[in-house]
């Protein structure tokens, strides 16, 4: 047997000196800090904080800007929420916050709704977004049902985002 395991021998050690060499720190993977050790690449999840908001004045949107904070909006008005995607939005001022389930976010200057004519205040409400894109909330004499919990929402919403039509339902904060 030891002759067997013999003759083995250099093909094991190439086998293993092929091995150490690919470890040899210069792989093109991702790069390590020297004080924690730990991989630079900065992964974000979706329950992350979403990003500070770009600063305009207009009301188009755009791609939050990543690691500048937390967004804290003044005023927190609606929270709307949607599935199949899931995805979710804050209208709140000065701006309004959309996230999708993969963690991107936009960032939408606060602009005043319409209200639907000939009903009380509320009832129905289209909020523009700006670049084409607008959200309609709408109160209705039955609860809106997200189909994934018992949860009854107060709002039936509808989001109209880069050219994608979304169902969701919503509720006053």
């Amino acid at each position: 047997m030891s002759s067997t395991l013999s003759s083995y021998t250099p093909l094991l050690l190439l086998v293993l000196l092929a091995g150490f060499s690919a470890c040899d720190g210069s792989s093109s993977g991702p790069e390590r800090s020297p004080a924690s050790g730990q991989d630079s690449i900065a992964i974000r999840e979706a329950t992350d904080p979403v990003p500070e908001p770009p600063t305009r004045t207009d009301s188009s949107n755009a791609k939050a800007p990543a690691g500048q904070g937390t967004v804290e909006p003044e005023t927190s008005l609606y929270r709307i929420t949607g599935t199949e995607p899931f995805w979710s939005l804050t209208i709140a001022k000065p701006y309004s916050i959309y996230r999708s389930m993969e963690g991107d976010s936009l960032a939408f200057a606060y602009q005043d709704p319409s209200q639907a004519e000939g009903r009380q205040q509320g009832w129905a409400q289209h909020y523009p977004l700006g670049e084409g894109n607008w959200l309609l909330l709408r109160r209705g004499n039955t609860p809106c049902s997200d189909g994934m919990s018992d949860k009854e929402w107060t709002y039936t919403a509808t989001l109209w985002l880069n050219s994608r039509l979304l169902d969701g339902c919503g509720e006053a904060l």
